[in-house]
């Protein structure tokens, strides 16, 4: 992601107001502001539980209106880690209860 100036910063925050998206490629949030301090801008976001949190904009956020290729290619980079892709389609029986998943 490239740097933005302040004014920029605040007109994306400002574009994606209110939009539903993924911060830092792993993340569900809804984008409702923005913030600053000597060192960093912010997104200032909702988490799924309504708490308000400030993410460093060095993060990254995605609208999931229109995350596109480039969003979908950033998350799944950013979730892999700790949820890697299956090697193969499942199909599981959950009548039997010893087979391990």
């Amino acid at each position: 992601m490239a740097f933005l100036r302040r004014d920029e910063e605040i007109e994306e925050c400002k574009k994606n107001f209110n939009h539903i998206g993924i911060y830092g490629g792993t993340i569900l949030c809804r984008l409702i502001g923005f913030g600053e301090d000597d060192e960093n801008s912010y997104y200032y976001t909702m988490d799924v539980d309504g708490k308000k949190v400030f993410n460093s904009m060095v993060g990254g956020f995605f609208s999931i209106k229109n995350i596109g290729e480039e969003g979908y290619t950033y998350t799944n980079a950013n979730i892999s880690y700790r949820c890697p892709e299956a090697k193969e389609f499942t199909i599981i029986d959950l009548r039997n209860k010893e087979e391990e998943l």
